[in-house]
This record gives structure tokens, C-alpha cells and sequence, in this order.
């Protein structure tokens, strides 16, 4: 199995700016893509006289053709392509709690502190809101990648 995977940025020191939700896909792949991508990929980088593909460097209209240049590329192949979407603040507490309390980083936790701490209730608001993106992700998955791409270059442009 391979695992091409990446997300949308706008974290680090920027956790807390807007966008407010961030993404992080993969491709997963029975075959190696790289040899199938490598030539797109330098494809696009000499066409733009860039060492790499960042999105945000890019305008959008270009973001898309290399998106469907890469779909197009791994089309033959057995892949999947998979969106999960977090909410920025969510992450920070996540990895606050697990710096102290998840054993497997802080090796002077003890494994029960954290397994009490994650059977806590998610309020009404929060499974709304867990719904709502879970809504928004089937609707990408039914739309097909390529318009669910042309959509949100849509959305920028316009």
C-alpha cells in the first residue's frame, strides 16, 4: 500500500487564524505512483519555472489543470482518494491534552489517565457541527473529485 498524503496548511503558528477548518488528503494506491506522477509533476514545475508544486503559489485556474493532469495520469490504477477536515481550534486542545496526557508522547503518562479523558461528551453543537462537514465530505465523494476541484476554483475566482 502506498500513502501519498498532504493537507491545506494554515497551521503552525497560524492555528488560530481563518480559515478556521483545514483538510488533509491522501491518495492511497495498491501501485506506486510516483513514477506515473514524477513526469507530471516536473511537467508543471518546468512549465512554471518553480522546484515545486505548492497550491498556494499558484493561481487557481492552474491548480486544476494539474489536478485533473494527475487524476488523468493515475486513472488505470486501483486508488482512492480520502478528506478529512479539521477544525483548527479542536486540533490545538487535541494536542495539548496529547502532549500531558497520551502515553505514547509523554512517557510520564500512565495509559488510563488518557482513556478516562476520551470518554468525555461532544456537545449538541459539536456533533451538528461533525455532521454538517460529514455531509459536506459525502457530497465531494458523490460529485466526483475533479468537480468537487472545479467547484472551489470557482469559488476563488470568483
Amino acid at each position: 500500500m502506498f500513502i501519498y498524503a498532504d493537507e491545506s496548511g494554515n497551521t503552525g503558528r497560524h492555528i488560530f487564524n481563518e480559515p478556521r477548518f483545514y483538510f488533509q488528503g491522501a491518495l492511497f494506491s495498491t501501485t506506486d505512483l510516483e513514477p506515473i506522477l514524477s513526469p507530471v509533476i516536473d511537467h508543471y514545475c518546468s512549465k512554471l519555472s518553480i522546484s515545486r508544486i505548492h497550491a498556494k503559489n499558484i493561481p487557481s485556474h492552474i491548480v486544476f489543470e494539474i489536478a485533473c493532469s494527475i487524476i488523468d495520469s493515475i486513472q488505470d490504477n486501483n486508488w482512492k482518494f480520502h478528506v478529512t477536515v479539521i477544525e483548527k481550534p479542536y486540533l490545538a486542545i487535541t494536542k495539548f491534552v496529547d502532549s500531558i496526557f497520551d502515553s505514547g508522547e509523554n512517557i510520564g503518562a500512565r495509559r488510563f489517565w488518557y482513556e478516562r479523558i476520551s470518554n468525555t461528551e461532544l456537545s449538541p453543537e459539536q456533533i451538528q457541527r461533525g455532521n454538517d462537514l460529514k455531509e459536506e465530505i459525502e457530497n465531494i465523494h458523490q460529485e466526483g473529485l475533479r468537480k468537487f476541484i472545479n467547484k472551489q476554483v470557482d469559488k476563488k475566482t470568483k
